[in-house]
């Protein structure tokens, strides 16, 4: 569980994602929902399949980026 400072024992977390990383974020988390479903995630391996997920979901992020010219891009 995270930890900050002087709040040991207000147990909830607040994050401020970026528009990228909540992208990334909704690409990992159905990667790994498909993990959980097809079975492949053990008890003690969800923070490995969690990573792999994040990673495979940035990869694929770059790979559209450098394919698609989004309109800013023009």
């Amino acid at each position: 569980m995270l930890e900050l400072e002087g709040q040991e024992n207000d147990k909830r977390v607040s994050v401020q994602l970026m528009s990228t990383e909540s992208a990334i974020l909704a690409a990992a988390s159905r990667i790994y929902a498909a993990y959980i479903s097809n079975g492949s995630v053990e008890p003690g391996q969800e923070g490995a399949f969690m990573q792999a997920a994040i990673k495979q979901a940035a990869k694929m992020s770059v790979v559209v980026d450098d394919f698609i010219k989004a309109e800013d891009e023009l």
